[in-house]
């Protein structure tokens, strides 16, 4: 099914009931009354064990959508034992997801440009991990920096005139990104200035000493380190802007992608990479935030030397109170609340002054905070487009076996969601505020996608509903319980008793409303039963994480 095809009859039913519904905001469900903690060493989070209700916040806010697996482990083992192991990556076997190696079967990584990426792997790719990576922390985070450090594909294209040169370009970008996740910022700020595909994106390789481009000094202050008006006057912006004259892009020889002062070449197997050119370098002496406490003094130096200038503003705002501020308000932003408190975010600034800039310890702050455990701050972000579909399709156990299937999920984003994964215009990366995600169109879309669980083709996610039920050992006659399934994986039980008991209803009545039990061998019970998972998971608080 297009996602712009008009919903059949049956799963209007579904979603006219669904929209009709005025359900009060959802709160945060039931839990133990006296859960047991988890023991905790220093750098670790302390967890809470048989708390359903926390178990669902941590994986709502943390990984693309809750899976059942994931919900039974965080109950049973504690919430902080799940954390610290996703906060250290390297220690989950990607393998441990038979759903991803599959996938990825299906989209060779490429070594680099020659191996002439499309964008259809670079977006599958990067939706193979977000659904089905085991490391789902380093997945939130990845597009966090992706947004974060956001470069434009059509606005790389033109400059490199490839569509597979800028389609490796994102792809290494997006790669550094994923290594780095839970590192320092320092070395993430260093990923992106020498990244060719921000040098493009924000005019870098114009910046020549007799007529400085100021753009990526700019941005570099407003968007990835201080933020706007912290500070900082025209000239700071003009004195950084010298120290990156000469950071380019040109054609290298393969293998030499990693030496900047490598010789520009013209030969057919030659690739992309980032340049640094000594002879178009302003070499003179800069004083940034002139006057100030945080003044920095770059000498005087000449030829390759000069490569130096902008590693050395790059190490200097990396470890400025002020990016530490803008930059942990921002995670706590994405991981607590759209309105961070600013306590929070102060425990967070320290603790990145105390790590040099450490991702994973300041993550550990967050997790730890009262604000991240407060019921009160749960369901009060909106999902962005990827996390709305994400949740149905890891809630479901939703199975994408082939390109086409990615391509059609793409379809998805690409439309009226308007999440365009590498494709965002505007360098300040996509919006992170609930309230962005919300309007008429965008809801209506997410409704719509929905319905591919009761109606899909099959280019669309596959879904089978009876396994899935059967596996969770709940009989396929009880529409109770088959709804309370549902409800659990997507709401952990956090749903108004109203909107549970009209999913009954539906499921166990006929279009006509009259009553109709459920029978495993009926024809129609397959369809029922997936117009109902549409019905739960476009209920309104499917707008809330």
């Amino acid at each position: 099914m297009s996602p712009l095809t008009t919903s059949s009859r049956p799963f209007a039913r579904a979603h006219g009931a669904c929209l009709l519904l005025v359900v009060a905001a959802c709160g945060g469900g039931s839990g133990s009354s006296t859960p047991p903690s988890e023991p905790a060493g220093p750098g670790s989070v302390i967890g809470v064990a048989g708390d359903l209700a926390l178990a669902g916040h941590v994986l709502r806010r943390t990984t693309f959508g809750v899976t059942s697996a994931a919900l039974d482990e965080l109950v049973t083992l504690g919430t902080g034992t799940w954390l610290n192991r996703q906060l250290d990556p390297q220690s989950i076997p990607l393998d441990e997801s038979p759903e991803l190696v599959q996938l990825l079967a299906l989209i060779p990584k490429p070594n680099g440009e020659l191996d002439a990426p499309t964008q259809g792997q670079l977006v599958g790719y990067r939706l193979a991990h977000a659904l089905y990576s085991p490391r789902q922390l380093q997945e939130q985070l990845l597009d966090f920096w992706e947004s974060h450090f956001n470069t434009f594909w059509f606005q790389v294209q033109p400059w490199t005139g490839s569509n597979t040169a800028t389609n490796w370009l994102e792809w290494r970008e997006s790669e550094l990104f994923r290594a780095h996740a839970l590192g320092s910022f320092h070395q993430l700020l260093i990923d992106s200035a020498t990244s060719p595909a921000m040098l493009i994106m924000l005019d870098n390789v114009m910046n020549v000493a007799w007529s400085p481009n100021e753009n990526y000094a700019r941005e570099l202050l407003e968007l990835h380190t201080l933020g706007v008006d912290q500070g900082y006057v025209q000239a700071d912006v003009v004195e950084i802007a010298r120290c990156f004259t000469g950071w380019g892009v040109c054609r290298v020889a393969p293998g030499a992608e990693d030496d900047p002062l490598a010789p520009c070449g013209q030969g057919a197997n030659d690739v992309l990479a980032f340049h640094f050119d000594p002879a178009v370098h302003d070499g003179g002496k800069k004083r940034i935030f002139k006057g100030t406490k945080h003044e920095l003094v770059i000498p005087a130096r000449s030829g390759a030397a000069g490569l130096q200038d902008g590693f050395d503003v790059l190490e200097h705002l990396a470890g400025l109170p002020g990016t530490a501020r803008f930059v942990s308000r921002k995670l706590v932003q994405r991981f607590v609340a759209d309105h961070a408190a600013d306590e929070l975010v102060d425990a967070c600034v320290q603790r990145w002054q105390e790590t040099g800039g450490s991702i994973r310890e300041v993550l550990v702050v967050i997790f730890n905070s009262p604000e991240f455990q407060d019921p009160a701050l749960r369901w009060n972000k909106v999902p962005t487009p990827l996390e709305s579909l994400g949740a149905t399709i890891r809630g479901f156990e939703g199975e994408l076996t082939d390109l086409g299937q990615v391509t059609r999920l793409q379809a998805w984003l690409d439309g009226p969601l308007n999440q365009k994964l590498f494709r965002w215009d505007t360098p300040d990366g996509y919006p992170e505020a609930s309230e962005k995600q919300l309007g008429t169109a965008k809801v209506l879309e997410r409704i719509r996608f929905h319905a591919t669980i009761a109606q899909g083709d099959a280019l669309d996610v596959q879904w089978d509903l009876r396994a899935w039920l059967l596996a969770r050992h709940v009989a396929l006659d009880d529409a109770a319980a088959i709804v309370d399934a549902f409800v659990r994986v997507l709401y952990q039980d956090a749903l108004d008793t109203s909107a549970r008991d009209a999913a009954i209803q539906f499921l166990s009545t006929d279009d006509l409303g009259a009553s109709a039990p459920l029978d495993p061998d009926a024809a129609d019970w397959d369809s029922r039963v997936r117009l109902t998972a549409a019905f739960v998971a476009s209920l309104p608080e499917g707008l809330a994480q």
